[in-house]
C-alpha cells in the first residue's frame, strides 16, 4: 500500500475542526452527527447534489483497530508514539514483543555514525540493567548491571545455568572474579584439540598444560618483555634462563626481604623422599649448607658431599665429622705473606703442658671424640684459640651458655708441634754428641 500524506501550507494548526465541516448526505442533508470517532475519515463522494464529504468506516488491509483512546500518537516531528505494549507478529505480552517463525533478526544499523543498544533502569541506584537469555518462557542465562552508588561498587554479574549461577563477575574497580567450586579458564588449541587450563581452588593457583595428553612435549613458559624466562617441559625439567644482574644479585635471587623479619633465616631446598639439601642465608650468621631428613633431630642420611669432577674431596657425616677424599692443602705461598718471623723456642715446654683427652659432646646426635679443651689450650698457647659465632642447630637445645664459642686453630698446634720436634731433635742431638764424647774416653 502506497503511503499517503497530507500537508497543508495554508490552513493554520487546528484551523479547521470537525464541528467546522459541513458534510452532506447522498439526498443532501447534513450529517450532523456523524461519527468521527477511530476507524472513521474525511472520503470524497458524489450524489445527486454533486461531490462532498462524508465521515466514512474506512478499513486498511491488515490493520485493524478496537482501542477505544489513542494508541498511536504522529507528531508535527512525524515521532511516532506508542501508549500501550507493541507486538510484531504476536500478541504482546510485555512492551515489546517480536514473532516470528525461522531465525528472528533485529539489526540496528547507523549509516553514518555510532550505534547503541541503551538499557536503561531507573536513576534509583537500587534497581537493576538487565539482558536476559530464554529458552521459551524459561530463563537460562543474563547479563546484568548492578547499579550502585559508587563506580567502584558497580558490579556486571554474568549468570548461566537456568541463571542460577553467577559466573562470572566484572567489577567496577576493574577485577574479573571466577565464581564456582572449583573456578577455571579453560584454552583449547583448535588444531589438536589441546586444553590448557588456568584453575584456582581451596586458596591455590593451578597450571595445566596439554591436561588430556593429546600433544606431544607440551610446556609451561612464563616470558618477560619478550623474552622467556622459565620453562618447565612436560618431562619434568625445569630451566632458568637468567641474566647476570652485577655481583649484589647475580643471575637469580632468592630473598625473604620485606616478607618475613630480619632474623627470620631465608633458605632454597632440594628434596627427594631420602635427603633434604638446604642453602640458607642464616640470620646474622652467614651462609649453612647442608642436609636434613624431616628435621633437624631427625635420623637418616643427612651426609654432605662435596665432589669435584664426580670424586669427593670433602665428606661431611650426619654426627658432624668431616673427611678429606685425598687430604687438604693451605695456601702458603711466600709471596702471599709478609712480617715473617720464626717461631720462638721454649715450645717445647708448651706442648708438653697440653692435655689430650677423650670427651662425649653434650649433643648427643654427635660421636665421642679426642682432642683438647679450648680454654685449657688457651691458658698455654693463646694464639691457638679463637672464638667465633658458631651457632647450634635450632633445635639442639644442649647448649647452656651464652655466647661465642671456643675453637682450636689446628695449623698454629702444628707449627708449635713442629718446633717443639726440632727443640726434642736439638737435645736429642746434644745428647748423642756427649755420649759418644764419653763413651770415647
Amino acid at each position: 500500500m502506497a503511503n499517503t500524506k497530507v500537508t497543508s501550507n495554508v490552513l493554520a494548526d487546528d484551523a479547521v475542526t470537525i464541528s467546522k465541516i459541513h458534510t452532506q448526505t447522498d439526498s443532501g442533508g447534513s450529517f450532523a452527527n456523524q461519527d468521527p470517532s477511530d476507524g472513521h475519515a474525511l472520503v470524497a463522494k458524489t450524489n445527486t447534489n454533486g461531490y462532498h464529504l462524508s465521515w466514512e468506516s474506512v478499513g486498511v488491509s491488515g490493520i485493524s483497530s478496537s482501542a477505544d483512546s489513542t494508541a498511536i500518537t504522529i507528531d508535527s516531528s512525524e515521532n511516532v508514539t506508542f501508549s500501550q505494549k507493541v507486538g510484531i507478529g504476536v500478541s504482546p505480552t510485555h512492551n515489546f514483543n517480536l514473532s516470528s517463525a525461522g531465525a528472528v533478526e533485529a539489526r540496528f544499523a547507523s549509516t553514518d555514525n555510532d550505534c547503541y543498544l541503551q538499557i536503561a533502569s531507573d536513576t534509583d541506584e537500587g534497581q537493576d540493567s538487565v539482558l536476559q537469555f530464554l529458552s521459551g518462557s524459561s530463563a537460562r542465562g543474563s547479563i546484568t548491571y548492578d547499579h550502585n552508588t559508587t563506580a567502584a561498587s558497580q558490579n556486571m554479574i554474568f549468570k548461566t545455568g537456568d541463571n542460577a549461577v553467577s559466573a562470572m563477575t566484572l567489577t567496577g574497580d576493574g577485577k574479573m572474579i571466577m565464581n564456582a567450586s572449583v573456578p577455571s579458564i579453560q584454552l583449547t588449541d583448535t588444531d589438536n584439540n589441546a586444553d590448557a587450563y588456568i584453575q584456582g581452588t581451596d586458596g591455590n593457583l593451578r597450571f595445566f598444560a596439554d591436561d588430556s595428553g593429546e600433544s606431544s612435549n607440551s610446556m609451561i613458559t612464563f616470558s618477560v618483555d619478550g623474552s622467556e624466562r622459565m620453562r618447565i617441559a612436560g618431562g619434568g625439567k625445569h630451566t632458568f634462563y637468567g641474566t647476570h644482574q652485577g655481583d649484589n644479585v647475580g643471575h637469580f635471587l632468592f630473598t625473604n626481604e620485606g616478607f618475613d623479619s630480619s632474623s627470620t633465616n631465608c633458605s632454597l631446598v632440594v628434596e627427594n623422599s631420602h635427603s633434604f639439601v638446604q642453602f640458607m642465608a642464616w640470620a646474622h650468621l652467614g651462609c649453612r649448607i647442608g642436609t636434613r631428613t624431616a628435621g633437624w633431630n631427625a635420623t637418616g642420611n643427612q651426609t654432605t658431599h662435596l665432589v669435584s669432577a664426580d670424586a669427593t674431596f670433602i665428606y661431611g657425616s650426619s654426627n658432624g665429622t668431616a673427611y678429606l677424599g685425598s687430604g687438604t692443602a693451605i695456601t702458603s705461598d711466600e709471596r702471599l705473606k709478609k712480617n715473617i718471623v720464626s717461631t720462638p723456642d721454649g715450645q717445647l715446654t708448651k706442648i708438653n703442658a697440653l692435655r689430650p683427652v677423650s670427651f662425649d659432646w653434650k649433643n648427643e646426635t654427635r660421636e665421642s671424640g679426642e682432642g683438647f679443651i679450648a680454654q685449657e689450650v688457651e691458658q698455654v698457647i693463646p694464639e691457638a684459640v679463637t672464638e667465633s659465632t658458631f651457632a647450634p642447630d635450632p633445635d639442639d637445645d644442649s647448649r647452656d651458655f651464652e655466647g661465642d664459642v671456643k675453637s682450636i686453630r689446628d695449623s698454629v698446634l702444628l707449627s708449635r708441634l713442629v718446633k717443639a720436634v726440632q727443640e726434642l731433635s736439638a737435645k736429642n742431638d746434644a745428647l748423642e754428641a756427649r755420649i759418644e764424647t764419653l763413651e770415647s774416653n
